[in-house]
């Protein structure tokens, strides 16, 4: 390699470095604008406290909007059970769980009301999505990640148990299987 080569790979190797930098820096900003995003649902109880919704402890309540554009509220459900499931419509492992919520609801929908939270996506694709997977329960709209944060969500999907009274019964982060799932709501 001549002298004039090697110095061109250098600099190609700098410029490539620094723009993977810039694009990893900007990446990671846009992430942290969108979970920080002021909430723009309508707020029912004062912002969760820093430690996670717990076993046992009353849910963190919340509105939001259906994909009809109706808002449902968690504390209208009191005096049913209710599962809600944190998800997103690029989860591999929250498509692997749909035809379990879809039979569990058809099931036992006269004892329980799932309800799938998408996580700052957009109403089309969500749309789209339940279109697809043919999903049979509710499927809110947390365009801001305000709910996904009084959750404290780390990942999809993840399920928690709300009992008639308004308590989490149950918490369950990843995947789960239909048997999973029936057992968890009993």
């Amino acid at each position: 390699m001549t002298k004039r080569n090697e110095i061109l790979a250098l600099v190609v190797g700098v410029v490539a470095i620094i723009a993977a930098g810039i694009w990893a820096f900007n990446l990671g900003k846009s992430q942290k604008e969108l979970l920080t995003a002021s909430p723009t649902i309508k707020q029912e109880q004062e912002p969760a406290e820093t430690s996670s919704p717990i076993e046992g402890s009353l849910a963190p309540l919340f509105t939001l909007e259906n994909l009809k554009g109706q808002e449902i509220a968690l504390e209208d459900l009191r005096g049913k059970k209710t599962l809600l499931v944190f998800f997103s419509t690029r989860c591999s492992w929250c498509i692997k769980e749909v035809p379990h919520l879809n039979e569990l609801y058809e099931e036992n929908k006269s004892d329980i009301e799932i309800m799938a939270i998408s996580l700052g996506e957009a109403k089309n694709t969500v749309s789209n999505f339940v279109k697809e997977y043919e999903i049979n329960y509710t499927v809110l709209l947390d365009k801001d990640l305000s709910v996904a944060k009084r959750y404290q969500i780390t990942g999809t999907p993840s399920n928690f148990v709300i009992d008639e009274e308004g308590k989490i019964s149950a918490i369950l982060p990843g995947y789960a299987e239909k048997e999973e799932l029936e057992e968890l709501i009993q």
